[in-house]
Order: C-alpha cells, then sequence, then structure tokens
C-alpha cells in the first residue's frame, strides 16, 4: 500500500499498530454493549436498548471511549515507530553517501600525494640541472689546465730522451715537475668541485657538521652564477660578494644550508634576468652576496651568522610577500617553477634554529636575510624536515 511518497507494508510497524489500535477502539465497545443488551438484560439489540444500556450503567461511555482512546495511541505509536524506522533508514542512506564521499575523498588524498611527490621530485630535477650546467663550467678551466700541461709533458718526455747535456734535462725536469703540480692542483680542484655536486645531489641521512659558512655560500654561488650564465644566452649581471672575516664555523647541514644559498642566488638571477627583458640596454642587472656575524652579548650563544642575498630585479609585491614560504607557491610562469624551493628552505633555516626574513620593492629590489645561531641550539627537526622533502624511489 503506497501513502503519498511513503510505501507501507502490512509486515511493517506502522500497520500492525494501526490495524490493533483500530480493532482494539472500535470493536471492544461493540462487544461489551452486545454482552450487556443480549446477555446480561436480555434485551433486543436496538438504539434504545443501547440507549437504556448507557443511562443504566454509565460506565459503558468509559468503556466506549477509553479503548478508542487507547487506539488512538495505539495508532500515534505506529506513527512514532514508523517515523524512527524512516529516520533509521534515512540515517543508512546518509552514512552510505558519507562512506562514499569518504572514499573519494582518500582517493583524491592519495592523489594529491603522488602529485606532491611528484613535484618535489621535479623540485629536485630542476636543482640538479641548475647544479649540473653550473659543474659542467666549473669543471671546463681544471680539466682544460690538465690537458694542457700534460700534453706538453709528454712533448718535454720525448726531449728529455735526446738531451744529452746534464744541465739541459735537470731543467727540462724541474718544468716537468712544475707541470705535475700542477695537473695535481687543477685535478684536486675538479675532485672539489664534483664533491659539492656530490653535496648537493645526495639523498643521504643528513648529518650536521662544524662547517665554513663563507665556504658554502662561494661554492654555491659560483655554481649559480655559471649555472644561469650557460644556461641564458646573452645572461650579464654584476655580482658582488662580501664575505666576512674570521667568520666562525658552526655546526649545520653543509648541503641543506648549500641548497638554501643556491636556491637564493637563482631566484636573485632570474629576478635581474627578468626585468632586463622589460628595461633592455637601460638596467644593470645587480646580485650581492655577503656573510657578517652579528653579536648581542659576549657569548657564542649571543651571536649569530647572517647571510644576505640581494637583487635589483622585479621586486615582490605587497599583497603575496606573506605567501612566498608557502609550499607549491610560485609566481613563475608554469612549467618554470614548483613553488618548493623558497619553502623548503624556509624549512631547513627553521629547523637550523634559524630565522629567513625578506624585504622587497616591486620593480626595484628584494633583499632575503638567512640568520644561523653560532652555538649548537638549534631545535632537532632534521629528520623530519627529510621526510617532509623525501621522494620514494621508484
Amino acid at each position: 500500500m503506497k501513502i503519498g511518497n511513503y510505501k507501507i507494508s502490512c509486515g511493517s510497524s506502522i500497520c500492525r499498530y494501526a490495524l490493533f489500535g483500530i480493532a482494539f477502539g472500535f470493536c471492544f465497545p461493540v462487544l461489551a454493549i452486545l454482552f450487556d443488551t443480549l446477555v446480561h438484560l436480555h434485551l433486543p439489540l436496538t438504539m434504545e436498548s443501547v440507549r437504556y444500556v448507557h443511562s443504566v450503567n454509565p460506565l459503558h461511555y468509559i468503556i466506549d471511549s477509553a479503548p478508542l482512546f487507547l487506539g488512538i495511541a495505539f495508532g500515534v505509536a505506529g506513527y512514532y515507530q514508523y517515523s524512527a524506522e524512516s529516520y533509521n533508514r534515512s540515517l543508512q542512506r546518509q552514512a552510505t553517501v558519507l562512506e562514499n564521499a569518504n572514499q573519494t575523498l582518500r582517493k583524491t588524498l592519495e592523489d594529491f600525494h603522488n602529485a606532491q611527490s611528484l613535484l618535489v621530485k621535479s623540485e629536485k630535477l630542476a636543482s640538479l640541472g641548475q647544479l649540473t650546467a653550473g659543474i659542467a663550467h666549473e669543471l671546463r678551466n681544471p680539466l682544460n689546465f690538465i690537458t694542457n700541461f700534460s700534453e706538453s709533458s709528454n712533448e718535454l718526455l720525448d726531449e728529455l730522451a735526446s738531451i744529452q747535456d746534464e744541465k739541459e734535462r735537470l731543467e727540462v725536469i724541474e718544468i716537468l715537475k712544475g707541470n705535475f703540480s700542477k695537473i695535481h692542483l687543477h685535478g684536486s680542484r675538479a675532485n672539489s668541485i664534483l664533491q659539492s655536486m656530490m653535496l648537493h645531489a645526495r639523498s643521504e641521512k643528513a648529518e650536521r657538521r662544524l662547517s665554513d659558512i663563507n665556504e658554502i655560500s662561494r661554492d654555491a654561488a659560483d655554481i649559480a652564477f655559471h649555472g644561469m650564465s650557460s644556461g641564458i644566452i646573452g645572461f650579464t649581471c654584476s655580482f658582488q660578494k662580501d664575505l666576512a672575516k674570521d667568520l666562525p664555523k658552526i655546526f649545520v647541514v653543509y648541503e641543506d644550508i648549500s641548497r638554501v644559498v643556491l636556491n637564493l642566488l637563482t631566484n636573485a638571477f632570474y629576478a635581474v634576468n627578468e626585468r632586463r627583458k622589460k628595461e633592455n640596454d637601460q638596467y644593470q642587472a645587480k646580485v650581492y652576496l655577503g656573510t657578517r656575524c652579528q653579536s648581542s652579548g659576549e657569548t657564542d650563544e649571543d651571536k649569530w651568522i647572517q647571510i644576505i642575498v640581494r637583487d635589483n630585479g622585479t621586486g615582490i609585491p605587497q599583497h603575496i610577500k606573506d605567501k612566498i614560504f608557502n609550499p607549491f607557491f610560485t609566481t613563475k610562469p608554469s612549467g618554470e617553477g614548483t613553488g618548493l624551493g623558497l619553502s623548503i628552505s624556509h624549512d631547513i633555516v627553521l629547523v637550523h634554529g634559524g630565522t629567513m626574513t625578506v624585504e622587497s620593492a616591486e620593480n626595484n629590489f628584494t633583499e632575503f636575510y638567512v640568520t644561523l645561531p653560532v652555538n649548537d641550539k638549534s631545535v632537532s627537526g632534521l629528520d623530519s624536515l627529510k621526510k617532509k622533502t623525501e621522494v620514494p624511489e621508484d
């Protein structure tokens, strides 16, 4: 049976309660009257007899009405029972909908994590590509020296075999020693460059060690500048390095701080190049890298090392200044940036117990300040940072 939008079966609770209420409410008074009229008073079954029975025994008014009210009560109970069952069915349907939505959200979250991992990997590959370009340029000079001195030494060895005069032989031998020393020197230089690349690219567990911030800054500067120069035809920039003397060594993760400096300098070179495109010859690109030691007291507890990276590029608009350290936020065109460089750099500085701040004016300048404590009071967050920026192996 269908009533409105509800389909009611005879086996449902409301149907059973309603039928019982109707039967009890109407049949019981009739049976009571029949009993009193026919059996008790032996009267014929007429309306006059019914009225007489009620006048003789007023209790019949209660007998007639009470079951009716009880029947209504059963009907109401049946209605509420049906409402409760309908509500339960509605809750079950909503639970099913929520479960389906939850599964969809879990799938979306899984897709988001996969996309995040791909973006982190893309950022690392982009950084490695920049690093490789700079390394190739840096390696060219020592390898050229090694090649030239090796060829010269081979020629001198051939001459040495034919020289009879002892004095000339000794002179050639001294020249050969000088050549071999220079080959060793430039070979060591090439080896240090490759070690620097391995420090940037390696994915081993981060470990702190006593490091020279000037050395880190200098290596990162060479890589960033040569990488930009080799990657962009016609790129020119006045690059000033002002590294403080007698800077104390501090315990840091060498490759992480190097990544911070490399990222800031890469962004600085990118910004001045973008402005150069707009202003052409009227603009002179300038990038500054500096280090200094600040002190608010006499002990190491009160000393801080500061790295400053400044450029006169496009600057940062005021309305997005508070967002630049957010993950995946970038102002670069699609395909040129993942928005992870500054975010990861900011996190690296924080887990070293330092701070990273920025000052900027649009179309004027941008200046980043990285401040690191001299003492070893930085928080122990390197493992959590490693997990945050880790990409699962394929």
